[in-house]
């Protein structure tokens, strides 16, 4: 029997430094075209969202293929240190939009966790497959739980100030066939690297072993003991029964402007109370009156309940939305 479960994350988007607390002026990115701001590493204490360019592979269920484009945009947690620029407005959008203010690039140099403060990355969307390697694994829920293949992770935020309550989804996280990894107390990183060999890349230990092994998160964080476990998600190209890990997307991720003067990003997949009427099987996975900060909906999932007719019925709502399935994200 499997289990799906709606895990709900910090969903406010990242914005680059500014020049000063509270000042509304930001500081340039060096060596970067005119408009271009820095995003430094993150190490406040809540995570956040990011609207980030990138080369990657989506799919259309109906062509049962992957695509490659180089002008993708995702909504994802990328913590390390970015560059950012201005996105436009829509007309008559409220301030409470869950449009992207910012465009978030790849940074010339690949990032170098250097410590000692500085938030990891989680869930890792980037490379061969999805990695989910310890977000509140020492919950009191999450604890309890050790994911099999073909457990679904439903990353998300929920938008509560809004006329209704929402829930605003940025990966979908199937567990693969690939076996997990647990992170022993006290393991280093080359422990990790004999234990995974090339199931890690470069960029998975800087931003996210690293900070965890050998830094703190933020300025007087309380780190407990290491003690987490690396779960390797489905991919199009090693699924699990058929369905496998993505992150919805429209393509092209931007679109110009009415005035044509700049670009305008979109919204993440979002949930409503309507929607749900009409979704019988995610409408059991996910709560709308979930807390907004913290929330863990496990949802376990019975013989004639099963996470493939879960994935079938969220992908046919995406597509119906706009959507595409990203499958797969370049690294940076």
């Amino acid at each position: 029997m499997n289990i799906a479960i709606q895990f709900s994350h910090s969903g406010k988007e990242e914005i680059p430094d500014r020049l000063a607390l509270h000042s509304r002026h930001f500081i340039p990115q060096p060596n970067a075209p005119s408009g271009y701001y820095q995003r430094s590493w993150t190490t406040a204490p809540n995570h956040g969202r990011k609207f980030l360019q990138d080369e990657g592979k989506y799919v259309i269920p109906a062509s049962g293929k992957e695509t490659v484009r180089k002008d993708l945009a995702l909504w994802c947690e990328a913590e390390w240190n970015t560059m950012a620029r201005r996105l436009s407005q829509l007309p008559n959008v409220p301030a409470t939009s869950i449009y992207p203010g910012w465009l978030h690039c790849f940074c010339p140099v690949p990032p170098v966790f250097t410590g000692p403060y500085g938030q990891n990355t989680d869930p890792y969307v980037f490379g061969p497959h999805f990695i989910y390697s310890n977000c509140r694994q020492n919950n009191r829920v999450l604890r309890r739980i050790r994911f099999q293949p073909g457990d679904m992770i439903l990353f998300g935020s929920m938008k509560s100030n809004l006329q209704s309550p929402r829930f605003m989804l940025d990966t979908v996280f199937i567990v693969g066939d690939i076996p997990a990894y647990k992170i022993g107390k006290g393991e280093k990183l080359s422990d990790i690297r004999r234990g995974c060999g090339s199931l890690i890349t470069r960029n998975f230990e800087e931003t996210v072993l690293k900070p965890i092994l050998n830094g703190q998160p933020y300025p007087g964080a309380v780190c407990l003991p290491t003690n987490f476990t690396l779960y390797f998600g489905a991919s199009f190209q090693r699924p699990w029964k058929a369905i496998y890990s993505f992150v919805p997307i429209k393509v092209p991720g931007l679109t110009k402007s009415a005035s044509g003067n700049g670009d305008i990003g979109y919204e993440r997949l979002t949930f409503t109370a309507q929607d749900m009427r009409y979704l019988p099987l995610l409408s059991q996975v996910i709560d709308l009156n979930l807390n907004p900060r913290r929330g863990i909906h496990p949802c376990p999932v019975n013989p004639s309940f099963d996470t493939v007719r879960i994935w079938h019925e969220l992908v046919n709502f995406a597509i119906s939305r706009g959507y595409v399935l990203g499958t797969y994200f370049k690294e940076p």
